[in-house]
Parts: structure tokens; sequence; C-alpha cells
């Protein structure tokens, strides 16, 4: 992630999301709304780490990140997995092409930070017992 500066989306979004609140990003494909939002959130989660250490439990993510569908959710859980190589975070998705159910049922009992899903997916996983709303605190 070679990134010196930041875009137009980001220099926006990342002292919003810092300072607290709901928001939402808008703009066009590759302007940085990934990192945009991914960053912030993953500072909060580390500071709060720092200052309350608050870890994660299994099936119990702090952070859910929708994406419209499941080439989407791919996506941006392999831009939070790059971020995952610079800070100690667990990440997962939890439409993962081509593990069978039983396979992302495993995955997904772990302990993980951040879960990345489809709106679909991860109700299927929520009706099943695989992952539980309580220690979210970043939608």
């Amino acid at each position: 992630m070679n990134i010196t500066t930041p875009t137009e989306i980001q220099a926006l979004s990342i002292p919003a999301i810092l300072s607290g609140g709901d928001y939402l990003l808008a703009s066009h494909t590759g302007s940085g709304k990934t990192l945009g939002y991914l960053l912030p959130i993953v500072e909060l989660m580390k500071r709060q780490e720092r200052e309350q250490g608050f870890v994660s439990r299994p099936k119990r993510p702090r952070v859910l990140v929708l994406g419209p569908t499941k080439e989407l959710a791919e996506q941006i859980t392999g831009v939070a997995k790059a971020l995952s190589h610079h800070v100690k975070l667990r990440v997962t998705c939890a439409n993962s092409t081509g593990l069978p159910l039983n396979k992302q049922v495993e995955i997904l009992s772990r302990p993980n930070d951040l879960v990345v899903s489809s709106p679909t997916k991860l109700l299927q996983h929520v009706k099943e017992g695989n992952l539980f709303y309580r220690d979210v605190q970043w939608l």
C-alpha cells in the first residue's frame, strides 16, 4: 500500500469518522472510499484496544462491513487484509467463494476483528448462530 497522499474522499472522510458520528461515503469507483472508512475504523479499534484492553471474541466481530454483492465483499476483504499486514487485525469474509459452508463457519467461530459480507450471507450466518451482533461497534 504505497499511499502518500489521501484522495479527495479520504481527506474528507478520515477526520470526520475519527471524530465520531454516522457517515455515508459516496464517490466514483476507484476514488478510495474503502480506505476512506477502513483506515479511521482500524485506528479507532486500535485506540480502543490500547485504552480499554478490548479484544474480539469468537463469533463477535467489532466491525461489520457490508458489500452489496459477494464479489464486492471479497474485494473489500482484500483491502482490509492488506491493511492487516501493517497492523494486527483479524479479517475474514463471510462470502468466501470456494469454501464449503463448514469451513466458513469454522473461520467465523474464531475471534475476528472485522467481518465483510453481503447482507444475504450475513443474515444467513446470524440466523444459523455463526455470528452475533453484540460486540459490533462499527458498521
